[in-house]
């Protein structure tokens, strides 16, 4: 069964706070939609029926369910487009994001049930070409709904012909662009443009900060307050940061598990432009969908390095 449109009842059931046997007893009431795996019995929830039922008692979530729930998937060697991919990513809001480097994983990837919504390729694969993976999936039947983009790194790498099958094909200098990039991706999954834009409203904020976008590599030291000394030490990617916090994504732990209760996050960066950059956070969101990601709120941050985010900022 394809996962594309579903949900599994512990999805649902961290989206809309409620237990899973609610959902259950949601779907035995028929108030939102469910079918079963014939082989496994396990039940899973059409997305476009929860979405109706947060519509309908005026819950929050509903515009931005089918948004959060796209996957992104990146096949390519280019460090560059790697990292203005993850960028674009990130500023789609919660659209998940994979990657790997051959087309034999990218065709492993895609064609299974469950795969991406969207498949992000390059021309520089070295063990199938990209031209042969997209025709692959095309022919194949479980990729109707998969939306592929090719993104091209070399010139002459293969005819134009080759890459007919994509649905949309970017030179350099178009996904060089993180923006255009963002909206091309945005496009390609169905996203409205302003779904990636936070609600200005009574019970919202405007941000204080602006924020910049990086793609920076990122120790982690997860502790809790009442023992500091005592850390979990992971890694992640940092993908925009303002003077007020920043946002992760990929984040891995090399042991152990978050603690259970209130947790604090160390940042240690030694990439330009943040070299030897460290604060001390807690997490305002975290959200798990492929990877886990957090936006995180600084608590403890120097004056020099305030200023050294500042600096960041472009000129009017």
């Amino acid at each position: 069964m394809s996962r594309h449109g579903y949900l599994t009842t512990g999805e649902v059931a961290n989206l809309i706070h409620v237990s899973r046997s609610t959902v259950s007893r949601l779907v035995d009431a028929d108030k939102i939609k469910g079918v079963s795996n014939p082989i496994t019995g396990r039940r899973m929830i059409s997305m476009e029926s929860v979405t109706k039922f947060l519509h309908a008692r005026n819950l929050p979530g509903g515009h931005s369910l089918l948004r959060r729930m796209r996957e992104v998937y990146l096949a390519c060697r280019s460090d560059v487009l790697r990292d203005r991919v993850r960028q674009a990513v990130s500023a789609g809001h919660g659209v998940s994001l994979k990657t790997g480097e051959s087309g034999v994983e990218a065709l492993v990837r895609c064609a299974v049930n469950g795969g991406p919504n969207l498949l992000v390729i390059g021309d520089d694969l070295e063990d199938v070409a990209a031209g042969t993976v997209i025709q692959t999936l095309r022919r194949h039947h479980t990729s109707s709904v998969l939306k592929i983009l090719l993104c091209r790194t070399r010139e002459g790498s293969e005819p134009e012909a080759e890459f007919s099958a994509a649905d949309t094909v970017l030179t350099p200098e178009v996904w060089g662009q993180v923006d255009g990039l963002a909206s091309r991706i945005a496009g390609l999954l169905g996203i409205r443009a302003d779904d990636g834009k936070e609600a200005v409203g009574p019970h919202s904020h405007q941000r204080r900060w602006p924020r910049i976008r990086l793609c920076l590599p990122v120790k982690t030291f997860v502790y809790r307050p009442d023992n500091p000394r005592e850390t979990i030490e992971g890694s992640a990617v940092l993908l925009n940061v303002s003077e007020g916090g920043a946002f992760l994504s990929e984040m891995n732990f090399d042991h152990g598990a978050l603690p259970a209760g209130a947790f604090r996050v160390r940042l240690y960066i030694d990439e330009s432009p943040l070299r030897q950059f460290e604060a001390h956070c807690r997490v305002v969101r975290m959200q798990s969908n492929g990877c886990l990601s957090a936006g995180v709120q600084f608590v403890k941050l120097s004056n020099t390095s305030r200023h050294r985010i500042a600096s960041l900022v472009p000129a009017a």
